[in-house]
C-alpha cells in the first residue's frame, strides 16, 4: 500500500527550501509576513524548513525600483533578469525568486516560468499584497514552481490541500513534499 497521500508524512534529513525574497517598491501592507510565517508553519510540519535570502523583511538590497503601477506580463522579463543577476552574484542560484508586489493578474500570486521573449528553466513566483484568507499563497506558488499543478481532490472545505485553488488550504500530501524536495530550489 503506497503512502504518497499520507498528510503526516515527515522528511527525513534537514531539508530546506531557499527562497530570494525581494520586494518590488509598489508592494504594500503586511501579506508579505503572513504568508511567510504560514509557509514555515506548513513546511516544518512535514520536517523542512525556509532559508530566506538576504532576509526576510523588506531591506534595501531586497528593494526593486519599480514605477508607482502594477506590473504587467511585458514586465516580467527585466524583472526576472534583475532577480537572477542579483541571485547569481550573492552565489545563490539555488533560490527561488519571490517578488512581493502589485501585478495584473487575477490571483493573489503566480507562478511564472516564461514570457514572449523567452522559457526561463527557472520560475519565479509573484506574491501580492492582498490575501487568500489562509496566508498560504507563498507556499501554493513555491508548489507550481516545484512543478506541481492545482489540487482538485480536495472538497472538504475546512481541510484543503495547498496546491488547491480555494481556500482553506491546510493540508499536504507526501508525495508533494518528496516533490518539492527534489526542486532546484531545495
Amino acid at each position: 500500500m503506497s503512502n504518497q497521500g499520507s498528510t503526516t508524512y515527515k522528511h527525513p534529513g534537514n531539508v530546506r527550501i531557499h527562497l530570494g525574497l525581494f520586494w518590488v517598491t509598489n508592494f504594500f501592507g503586511n501579506r508579505d509576513q503572513l504568508v511567510l510565517k504560514r509557509a514555515d508553519e506548513m513546511l516544518n510540519e512535514h520536517g523542512l524548513a525556509l532559508d530566506c535570502w538576504p532576509s526576510r523583511t523588506r531591506t534595501p538590497q531586497a528593494t526593486l525600483q519599480f514605477e508607482d503601477r502594477l506590473i504587467e506580463k511585458e514586465d516580467y522579463e527585466s524583472l526576472r533578469s534583475q532577480v537572477a543577476d542579483i541571485l547569481s552574484t550573492a552565489g545563490k542560484s539555488n533560490f527561488l525568486p519571490i517578488l512581493f508586489c502589485q501585478f495584473r493578474y487575477t490571483a493573489n500570486g503566480l507562478t511564472v516560468s516564461d514570457t514572449a521573449e523567452r522559457c526561463w528553466t527557472k520560475p519565479m513566483c509573484l506574491i501580492g499584497a492582498t490575501g487568500s484568507g489562509d496566508d498560504v499563497t507563498l507556499l501554493h506558488e513555491v508548489g507550481h514552481a516545484a512543478g506541481m499543478d492545482h489540487d482538485r481532490t480536495s472538497t472538504d472545505p475546512r481541510n484543503r490541500n495547498f496546491m488547491n485553488e480555494a481556500v482553506v488550504r491546510t493540508t499536504m500530501f507526501q508525495w508533494q513534499i518528496v516533490k518539492m524536495v527534489k526542486a532546484f530550489f531545495a
